[in-house]
């Protein structure tokens, strides 16, 4: 089975190119989040829950983000969040089968797309 896409370039508007920066940002900021998360809870975990026998959780969840601290994540349509967090959960499924390095946090003016 073969995945197929298309590419198409688009011309959005002024208005369009805000809003689309403005999302960019969020599903940008969930996924650097739970970089973050991740790195926390592994320090965490490793120095002070070793002796309980837990683990990191490892999760798609992104609703803790979402506080009054971030109301401009309220703005973003939940399928970009979501998506963010999925592709960090699927960054991470990589690197524990071997595939690749553990998930590093996203810079603006890398690639810019959405998927």
């Amino acid at each position: 089975m073969s995945l197929n896409g298309v590419k198409f370039k688009a011309n959005p508007t002024s208005e369009q190119k805000l809003i689309l920066s403005q999302w960019m940002g969020c599903a940008r900021f969930i996924y650097n989040a739970k970089c973050d998360e991740d790195q926390y809870l592994r320090t965490f975990l490793k120095h002070s829950l070793s002796l309980t026998g837990w683990s990191v959780p490892i999760d798609q969840t992104y609703s803790q983000f979402k506080t009054e601290l971030t109301p401009w994540l309220a703005d973003c349509p939940s399928q970009i969040l979501r998506n963010s967090s999925v592709r960090w959960y699927e960054a991470y499924q990589r690197y524990f089968q071997g595939l690749a390095g553990r998930p590093s946090k996203k810079k603006k003016g890398k690639k810019i797309a959405f998927g």
